[in-house]
């Protein structure tokens, strides 16, 4: 995991490359990105809308997952001054979220 603060894209600024506006955003920042790897950091707090008995569910997991997907795409298109598209998740297979 990056300790960096050396974000490539802020928290002030992380939705000029996603679609998501508050409260439904679940990245904080764009830490890493490129052609075969993308992270992104997300604080839970106890008001995030997808924590109940203080515990972050499984919906909070995947809307972190589309939005990394999405932070990643968003920031290449702006590092090839493209337009940053809209997309969505068609389809999820086989995920498996483990609680221990």
């Amino acid at each position: 995991m990056t300790t960096s603060t050396n974000y490539l894209i802020n928290k002030e600024n992380i939705t000029e490359i996603i679609p998501q506006r508050p409260p439904i955003v679940m990245i904080d920042s764009l830490v890493a990105c490129n052609e075969d790897y993308t992270e992104t950091n997300l604080y839970i707090s106890e008001e995030n809308i997808f924590c109940k008995d203080g515990f972050f569910g499984e919906p909070g997991l995947v809307e972190n997952i589309a939005q990394t997907a999405a932070a990643r795409i968003g920031y290449l298109c702006k590092q090839a001054d493209a337009d940053v598209p809209i997309g969505y998740i068609a389809a999820v297979k086989n995920l498996q979220i483990y609680f221990t």
